[in-house]
């Protein structure tokens, strides 16, 4: 019982400064991912539905403004998915297809945007609907935000999307959505970077391998870390897993979703764990 209890005051310390150090410090760098404090503050169509501004979040593309229209304007389940982690995305009956259909390069005020497969009746039940268009360059979806394609110059253009947020009620809910935008961000990010990547390979770049290998790569450091809790001693069941956790949350949330990056966090943990068994193990410390 007393070594359950020292496991259990492990988790919550290793876990309880993560959070912390999540809130205070890559807080402000997710829900303003890539953007300048000009984007952070302008005005935009899709303010005015916003009971909370949550995100402002913008990446640089080197396509024209029209071709990266093409790519946004695919979102949806019943169009080109979300540009995301396929294997999620597939989970929720999302299709994705290499192939842009020139019918579909247009959006009408009142049009759902699916998130999930279609029913038994071919009809899309869930999903985000389509507050205001401006072809060609913007659009607002009720319950997400605003996504704005600016164009920099003939060959290059400018995403910005700003997600909205319903306003918290208490602390409570201000830390369920604190995390909710950071669970979001991962995802939005990478739709982010997916976009970019289509646009600018004309379509041939997406593949679901990356994404399986940097998730992978992801779960298992984490659940090592985990592991570590259970079975290293003394202070060692602290230390460890925090400098363990604090090099996986800025792989997870400030570096780009790559598998070298991944396969080099479980690389390390690997290391973590050699050290400890070599070095540590014997070393009489007491927590």
């Amino acid at each position: 019982m007393k070594q359950f209890l020292k496991i259990l005051l492990a988790i919550i310390i290793v876990f309880g400064v993560q959070v912390a150090g999540s809130l205070l410090l890559l807080h402000s760098h997710i829900i303003r991912w890539g953007a300048t404090d000009y984007e952070v503050t302008m005005p935009m169509s899709g303010d005015k539905y916003a009971e909370v501004i949550s995100a402002t979040r913008a990446i640089d593309i080197h396509k024209p403004q029209t071709d990266v229209w093409s790519y946004l304007v695919g979102l949806g389940a019943d169009r080109k998915g979300f540009y995301s982690f396929s294997l999620l995305e597939n989970l929720y009956g999302c299709k994705i297809s290499n192939q842009i259909n020139v019918a579909n390069r247009e959006l009408n005020v009142g049009r759902l945007i699916p998130i999930t497969s279609p029913d038994a009746y071919g009809n899309y039940k869930e999903g985000f609907v389509v507050l205001e268009v401006e072809q060609g360059q913007s659009f607002v979806l009720e319950g997400w935000g605003s996504f704005v394609v600016n164009k920099i110059d003939e060959n290059s253009s400018r995403l910005i999307i700003r997600s909205h947020s319903k306003a918290p009620h208490n602390l409570i809910e201000k830390l369920g959505y604190s995390i909710f935008d950071m669970l979001h961000y991962i995802m939005e990010k990478r739709m982010m970077i997916g976009i970019k990547d289509n646009a600018e390979s004309g379509g041939q770049i997406y593949t679901s391998t990356s994404d399986w290998v940097w998730i992978l790569s992801i779960v298992i450091s984490g659940l090592t870390g985990l592991f570590i809790v259970f079975t290293f001693n003394g202070y060692y069941r602290l230390l460890i897993p925090t400098i363990l956790f604090t090099i996986w949350q800025l792989v997870f949330f400030v570096l780009s979703p790559k598998p070298l990056y991944g396969i080099i966090l479980v690389i390390l943990v690997g290391a973590l764990i050699f050290i400890y068994q070599t070095f540590l193990k014997d070393k009489k410390r007491h927590i």
